[in-house]
């Protein structure tokens, strides 16, 4: 548990300001980028658990273990356990997204509100997990994760291709986003023997891939 620089509306002084002001939340979040703990600490904003940090320490863990370090073998089932605790269910299966409110040009979601990023991220340690210990149930909380993704984020049309949503709300074509969420399809696919999840991932691969040549000018 600890804070993020994006965390400032979790003050119980500012939590109404999204709903007051859009614009007033964008400031309110960009002063905590530039603010340290002392303001934090003054505006009673709490610590946190953030599903993207358990995921890397997850990851992090599964990796050490297998260059052939003892001592994260212990710290695996937890942090897979509590992972999953921070799903969030959805009409389908569930997602991850920031333990904060989040506000920009793009985008105004609350806290906890599922996102492709950190939904993408908790599935890969997840899977993790499971190549490394066989825990079924991290398997298939990946797969509820890939399942949310798809069936509910979906995709929107840009330039005549398919494209995955970041948010529910956004229709933004994001480079990024798509060449993870292509790694992990791919990789749950192989898993699987899922041929419908080899084919997402080679739709989401081709926008990377059209997109690479524009990047380099």
């Amino acid at each position: 548990r600890s804070h993020d620089p994006y965390d400032l509306l979790l003050s119980p002084l500012a939590r109404r300001v999204p709903e007051i002001s859009p614009l007033a939340a964008r400031v309110v979040l960009q002063l905590g980028r530039r603010a340290g703990l002392n303001l934090r600490r003054l505006l009673r904003v709490p610590v946190h658990e953030e599903p993207k940090t358990l995921a890397d320490f997850l990851r992090a863990a599964v990796i050490l273990c297998d260059l052939g370090e003892a001592w994260p073998v212990e710290h695996i089932s937890e942090l897979s356990t509590l992972l999953r605790d921070r799903a969030v269910p959805t009409e389908t299966g569930h997602g991850w997204g920031n333990a904060f409110p989040l506000a920009s040009r793009f985008v105004a979601a609350p806290a906890d509100e599922p996102n492709i990023y950190t939904t993408t991220a908790a599935c890969q340690a997840l899977l993790d997990d499971y190549a490394f210990s066989g825990h079924e149930e991290a398997l298939e909380a990946a797969v509820l994760g890939i399942r949310f993704i798809l069936r509910e984020l979906g995709t929107f049309t840009h330039d005549g291709r398919p494209w995955l949503r970041y948010f529910r709300s956004t229709d933004a074509p994001i480079v990024n986003v798509q060449a993870s969420a292509a790694s992990l399809l791919a990789r749950a696919g192989a898993i699987r023997t899922d041929d419908e999840l080899l084919e997402a991932a080679d739709r989401a691969a081709q926008n990377q891939a059209a997109i690479a040549p524009l990047m380099e000018l």
